[in-house]
Formats: structure tokens, sequence, C-alpha cells
């Protein structure tokens, strides 16, 4: 679903448009971080800070889609991984893995049974 959103971004040249010009207003409401309490009084620091660290305080443009898609990834999913583990951690010890798998032999079409290439 996160490079679903980063495609719809990045291969809509009006989205990406508005996402470079209006960045300090919607990235804290994209990636989520506009109602966490320590942050509202900082919202437009954290969002220079984010758009420094992923985008080099460059423009968004369609060769950044990794880095977009490493901003959401680590927004909805790394981020809230590790504050679980941390208040897991207080009780018992917590261990986290990642893991991935590259499956070079199954496409989402063989759920559906396509087992040819097809072109359409």
């Amino acid at each position: 679903m996160i490079l679903l959103n980063v495609l719809a971004i990045i291969r809509n040249p009006e989205l990406l448009k508005d996402l470079n010009e209006k960045w300090d207003r919607l990235a804290p409401i994209a990636i989520a971080y506009e109602l966490n309490p320590n942050l509202k009084s900082r919202v437009d620091q954290v969002s220079k800070l984010i758009h420094q660290f992923y985008f080099n305080g460059n423009p968004i443009t369609p060769d950044g889609e990794l880095n977009l898609t490493n901003l959401y990834t680590d927004a909805y999913f790394a981020v809230p991984l590790k504050k679980t583990a941390h208040i897991l951690g207080a009780k018992s010890p917590v261990y986290v893995g990642l893991f991935t798998h590259d499956r070079t032999d199954w496409s989402p079409a063989s759920i559906f049974g396509i087992t040819e290439n097809v072109e359409g």
C-alpha cells in the first residue's frame, strides 16, 4: 500500500509539485506526526529536518522514488516497531527481526493462476 502511495505521487506531476511546494503543510499529515503532542510546537522544524534527511533539501523528483519509499516505510513501519519494542522491552527482553524474501519465481499474478508473462 505504501508503494502505491509513493507511485501515485511520483507519477503524477501535479501531486509531486504540490508536495514540493506545500511540504511543510503536507508532510506532517502524510506521515502522521502533526498530532504528536511532543512535536506539536516543532512541526515546521521537524518537516525541514525530515526533508533534509531524505532528500538532502532538494526538490522531490521522480528519481527520488526510493527516498520517498524509505520515508513512508520508516514512518509507518520502522518507527512504530521501535516504539513497540521499547514499550514491551520495559517488562521483558524484546528481539526485533527484519525478514525479507526475494522470490524471483513468483508474481502477484500467480494468485490468479496466471503463470505465463502476459503482455497487455
